[in-house]
């Protein structure tokens, strides 16, 4: 998993009942079997779909420090 969370609504920024989970596969099975395994979709608690995503643009900077034992993401 990349990174998952809720979307939130536009009125109030609370959360909509919704949510956005990024998965890194290698295909779309894979991804599949990624999506079954969570908990709340394997007790039918949320459904899912499915899609393919593009990534065009973004970064990531990690800071890792083995002196201090800390992570920094910015």
């Amino acid at each position: 998993m990349f990174a998952a969370g809720p979307v939130v609504s536009e009125e109030d920024d609370g959360p909509s009942g919704r949510g956005l989970i990024i998965i890194r596969a290698g295909s779309f099975e894979e991804a599949r079997a990624i999506a079954d395994a969570d908990p709340f979709h394997a007790n039918g608690l949320r459904q899912y779909d499915i899609q393919r995503w593009s990534l065009n643009e973004g970064s990531l900077r990690l800071n890792i420090s083995f002196s201090t034992k800390s992570v920094e993401v910015q």
